[in-house]
């Protein structure tokens, strides 16, 4: 099985949410909210499926790393 780029880029988390300690857990939900609501525009607008992709894997990414 190959690797997205999104996979790739994702594995570097540190980016992302560096110390999830740091953050509040409403920081965490805005942040999920947010990709939440990128990715639902996107799903609606059906221009670019490789956006619409990337949102859903960064959506799942978040909430099984941050979404407890």
């Amino acid at each position: 099985m190959s690797k997205s780029r999104y996979t790739s880029t994702m594995s570097l988390k540190d980016h992302l949410l560096p110390q999830s300690e740091k953050y509040q857990g409403e920081d965490i939900h805005k942040v999920i909210d947010d990709v939440y609501t990128d990715y639902e525009d996107s799903r609606t607008k059906r221009k670019n499926i490789e956006l619409t992709i990337y949102y859903r894997d960064l959506l799942s990414f978040l909430v099984k790393n941050y979404g407890h």
